[in-house]
C-alpha cells in the first residue's frame, strides 16, 4: 500500500468531530470557547478530525486553525448550509454552541451523530430541556457557573429522571491552561513582568445595539488615563489583526506613556495575560469569568445586553466591582483598586470561595467518549 493511500485509511479511521458555534459580525465568544476546546483535544488526542462551521462574516474567523465550512449567516440561520456540511462531513460528534435548530439536530441524529448543546442564557437552557432536544441530545453543557446560571430547577430534575440516556454537565468555564514557564516566557517576549501590569480586555465587539463607542477603543482610552494616574504598566488586548505604530489608538502593540496595545492573540495566550495580571478590567462575558478563575480582581464593564446580569450577581459576590461605559469611570474603577491592597486582597478571598474550575479537561474528556477516541 502507498504512503498516500496509508494516510487516506488513517484519516478515515479518524474519528471526525464538528464545532458549530454561534458565530457572526457581533461576538466571538461561542467561537472562543469551541476553539479552546478543539486545541485542548487537538493537544489530548492529535488524531481526531476537527472541523468547524461558521458565519463567513464570523469575528476571529482568522483564528480558526481547523478545516472551516462557512456558512451565510450565523448557523443557526443557515439551516440549509449546516445540513449539507453534515452530510458531506458525517461526524461522529458534532457540538452545538448555543447554536442550531431541531431540523438541524434531527439531520445529525440521521446520520448516527452524537449530539452536544451549550448553553449559557436561560432561554438556550429552556430549549435543551424540551421534549423533542431531550430525545436528540446526548449531553448539554451549562457553560457559566452556578451563581450565574442556577442549579438544575424542579422541572429539569423531573426532565432528567425519564431521559436517562441525556447527560447534563455543569462547566464553570472553558480555557487552555495557563502554565507558569510557558507564561513567564510568553510575557517575557512580549516586554511584561508577571504581576508587572493591568490588563484591560474588552473581549468581542458587544452589541451593536448598544455601543456608543467601539469597545476596544474605549478600553484603550481608560487604560491610557489609568496608564497615566498610576504610574503602571496598562495592557490593552485589542482584539484586532493589524500592528500599530507607537503612540496609537487604533489596534496593534504600541506604548505610550506605560499603554502597550496587543493585536489579537491565540486562546492560550489570553490566559498568559490573565493569569499574570494584578488586576483585569474586562467586559461581562466570557472573560469576566475566565478572570474570576484565575483568582483575579476585576473591573467589569456591560458590553452586551446579556453581561450586565451576569456583573450583578459577581457584585453580589464580591468577586467584581462595576463600571459604566465610560473611559473616564472605568479608569477611575481601576485606579481606586490598584490604589488599595487590602481591598485587594479581601476580593481575592471573596474569589477564591467560589472555587471556579477550568472544565476543559472534563469537556475534552467527554468528547473523547462520545467519539470512542
Amino acid at each position: 500500500m502507498s504512503a498516500h493511500s496509508t494516510s487516506a485509511a488513517q484519516r478515515a479511521q479518524s474519528p471526525r468531530i464538528l464545532f458549530v458555534p454561534v458565530s457572526g459580525p457581533h461576538g466571538s465568544g461561542e467561537l472562543m470557547r469551541c476553539l479552546i476546546v478543539a486545541h485542548e483535544l487537538r493537544r489530548a488526542a492529535p488524531h481526531v478530525d476537527i472541523h468547524f462551521i461558521v458565519s463567513r462574516n464570523a469575528v476571529f474567523r482568522d483564528a480558526i486553525d481547523f478545516p472551516i465550512h462557512e456558512c451565510d449567516d450565523s448557523p443557526t440561520r443557515s439551516t440549509p448550509q449546516v445540513i449539507a456540511t453534515l452530510r458531506a462531513l458525517r461526524p461522529d460528534v458534532a457540538v452545538f454552541d448555543n447554536a442550531g435548530r431541531t431540523v438541524q439536530l434531527r439531520a445529525a441524529r440521521a446520520l448516527g451523530t452524537r449530539l452536544v448543546f451549550t448553553s449559557r442564557s436561560p432561554r438556550l437552557r429552556w430549549k435543551a430541556f424540551r421534549v423533542s432536544w431531550l430525545a436528540l441530545l446526548d449531553e448539554h453543557w451549562i457553560v457559566f457557573p452556578k451563581f450565574v446560571t442556577g442549579g438544575l430547577n424542579l422541572v429539569e430534575r423531573l426532565k432528567l429522571r425519564f431521559s436517562p440516556g441525556y447527560v447534563v454537565r455543569h462547566l464553570d468555564t472553558l480555557f487552555t491552561p495557563s502554565e507558569p514557564a510557558p507564561r513567564r516566557a510568553w510575557l517575557e517576549a512580549h516586554g511584561l513582568a508577571e504581576g508587572g501590569y493591568a490588563l484591560f480586555v474588552p473581549g468581542g465587539r458587544g452589541d451593536q445595539h448598544v455601543a456608543a463607542v467601539d469597545p476596544a477603543e474605549l478600553f484603550i482610552d481608560a487604560a491610557r488615563e489609568f496608564a497615566r494616574a498610576s504610574q503602571q504598566r496598562a495592557v490593552v488586548l485589542t482584539g484586532r489583526s493589524a500592528p500599530a505604530t507607537n503612540g496609537s489608538s487604533t489596534s496593534g502593540s504600541g506604548d505610550d506613556h506605560g499603554l502597550t496595545l496587543l493585536p489579537r492573540v491565540r486562546p492560550e495566550e489570553v490566559q498568559h495575560l490573565l493569569a499574570g495580571a494584578t488586576l483585569v478590567v474586562s467586559n461581562g462575558g466570557t472573560t469576566l469569568v475566565h478572570a474570576l478563575a484565575h483568582r483575579q480582581v476585576i473591573v467589569s464593564v456591560p458590553l452586551a445586553g446579556d453581561q450586565a446580569r451576569r456583573i450583578h450577581r459577581a457584585l453580589r459576590l464580591g468577586g467584581a466591582v462595576a463600571a459604566p461605559r465610560d473611559s473616564s469611570r472605568i479608569a477611575q474603577a481601576a485606579l481606586e483598586l490598584a490604589r488599595d491592597p487590602q481591598r485587594r486582597e479581601r476580593m481575592r478571598v471573596l474569589v477564591d470561595a467560589l472555587g471556579l474550575v477550568n472544565g476543559a479537561d472534563v469537556a475534552v474528556a467527554a468528547l473523547r467518549r462520545l467519539a470512542n477516541a
